[in-house]
């Protein structure tokens, strides 16, 4: 009789475990974050958090710095006006026509499931050209060159730390411009560390140059020099007499090109696909950018985890004979703009994860998925690799077409159409 007692007991425990166990494992967690982000005044901005676990809600929050107020996702369009919210419970929330006065505001996203809440951490929304909050005096702390001495046309690195509230820094010669940059630059702390280069087109000894700050109302810091050697292209070339007529020619070259910038080019693309490649062809190991810039001319890589079935340079569109991963761009001379279009999952090869949620949202059209129980519904979670159907609200809608995140319309003039889900996605029909 005691031997079945303490045979029941330990039943009991181990049942209790396990359902212990069971429900911790159902509890929300933030596997990734959302992170700071800047836009344009006026323009679109989207915050983002992915998740494990048990999910019942998602509400994102806005606090107003200048009154502390804490306003949801589906109430701050009522705070701002003008303002636009789209999948305002969703993992990724979209705020379109951002106004100036949002500038500071923090934000995160308030996670619920299974009796449990997580909160994600907390971020800024930053519009461009404005000072980050608590941006101190405008300053130049530091300028120098990565080389002491460098040939001519090899791009030299130039490395400098400022105040946060520096925007632009500029390079002068016998105080005439010779370069200046908006970009390459990030953040630490108080400290904004720039990192950019120039590749000089005449030699010179010992060659010392001159560089300011400006932050955004066009005030500047007080002149800081650096110096460089340049050196022409060859020793056999260095080693050579120059005639007096040559020398004069050459002095007077070299002034010409150095008192006229050096035009920077901008490659620009759609989404985050881009990186620098050097003169080998090698790949730099940064995080793939939507902006490069180079000075005279420059190599770039696009590359795509989805297959790339055609992509457009400065708007004319290239098709290759089969989709590609990557694509190697050399000697660009010019601003150049990329626009890629990416093949979609076939819905016979998709394969489900139940690990992944992804947040599906519908506007001007419904979505159903069978397995789980979702029928024309305009929004819910979908794990990744499911096949979804759309339908269209209406036949003039979908004349214009569905857009798929912010994308171009597809489907023009169908009632509906299948689709695989493989992140969270906002569908759009008609517009």
């Amino acid at each position: 009789m005691i031997k079945r007692f303490i045979s029941l007991i330990l039943v009991l425990i181990l049942v209790f475990a396990l359902s212990a166990n069971a429900f911790a494992a159902g509890k929300p967690k933030i596997t990734k974050q959302p992170a700071t982000a800047t836009v344009k005044t006026g323009g679109t901005v989207k915050f983002q958090i992915k998740t494990s676990g048990t999910v019942d809600s998602i509400i994102w929050h806005f606090i107003d710095p200048a009154t502390g107020k804490d306003y949801t996702g589906r109430k701050i369009a009522d705070a701002v006006k003008g303002l636009k919210v789209g999948n305002p419970n969703g993992s990724t929330i979209t705020l379109k026509k951002v106004p100036e006065s949002m500038h500071g505001w923090t934000v995160y996203a308030h996670v619920n499931g299974n009796g449990y809440h997580v909160d994600s951490d907390k971020v800024l929304l930053l519009i461009s050209g404005m000072d980050k909050p608590g941006a101190d005096t405008l300053t130049l702390n530091s300028v120098s060159f990565a080389k002491k001495e460098v040939i001519v046309k090899e791009k030299v690195g130039i490395n400098a730390t400022t105040s946060l509230s520096a925007v632009k820094l500029t390079m002068y010669l016998k105080d005439k411009e010779v370069k200046s940059w908006t970009k390459g630059y990030s953040d630490d702390g108080d400290t904004r560390t720039w990192k950019v280069s120039y590749a000089f087109s005449g030699a010179g000894e010992n060659r010392t140059l001159s560089f300011k700050a400006f932050d955004k109302d066009g005030s500047s810091t007080e002149a800081m020099n650096a110096t460089v050697s340049v050196k022409k292209e060859t020793a056999v070339a260095a080693s050579q007499p120059e005639s007096k007529e040559q020398s004069t020619t050459a002095r007077a070259e070299t002034a010409t090109e150095e008192e006229q910038p050096a035009r920077p080019i901008t490659v620009n693309a759609t989404s985050k696909i881009l990186k620098m490649l050097d003169a080998t062809g090698h790949a730099s190991d940064e995080v793939p950018s939507s902006s490069l810039e180079f000075m005279e001319t420059g190599n770039v890589l696009v590359v795509s985890d989805v297959p790339i079935i055609s992509w457009s340079l400065n708007g004319l569109r290239i098709q290759p004979a089969e989709p590609v991963t990557e694509i190697r761009i050399m000697n660009v001379t010019a601003d150049l703009t990329i626009d890629i279009k990416t093949s979609r999952t076939s819905v016979a090869d998709y394969v489900v994860d139940e690990t992944k949620t992804c947040r599906v949202t519908c506007k001007g059209c419904t979505f159903t998925y069978v397995r789980g129980n979702l029928k024309s519904a305009t929004e819910g979670n979908v794990p990744s690799g499911a096949p979804i159907s759309i339908m269209a609200d209406s036949s003039d809608l979908a004349k214009n077409g569905y857009r798929i995140n912010d994308g171009e319309p597809e489907n023009l003039g169908l009632a509906g159409f299948q689709f695989v889900v493989t992140e969270d996605v906002e569908i759009i029909c008609g517009e």
